[in-house]
């Protein structure tokens, strides 16, 4: 599983908040996730379960122990705007 800023991702994730939908739909197609017609926090969460973390994108009240996560910056940034 490609960890976070060290470049597995075709792209940077590393600064990215809030991580726009584009990127997210890449980290998708690259996990083999559809993607169709599925809202941001939905498909971060199918990406979440596919890369064997908890499905919690958004829920986070300023702490996260899912330090590997790719999503844990962006989640973070943003959570309030997500419920």
């Amino acid at each position: 599983m490609p960890e976070s800023g060290e470049g597995d991702w075709p792209f940077s994730i590393t600064g990215v908040d809030p991580m726009k939908m584009q990127e997210v739909r890449k980290i998708a197609k690259q996990l083999g996730v559809n993607s169709f017609g599925k809202k941001k926090v939905d498909l971060i969460r199918e990406i979440q379960r596919k890369e064997g973390y908890f499905d919690c994108y958004g829920t986070a009240e300023g702490l996260c122990d899912q330090e590997q996560c790719i999503f844990r910056q962006s989640c973070l940034g943003t959570n309030d705007a997500r419920r």
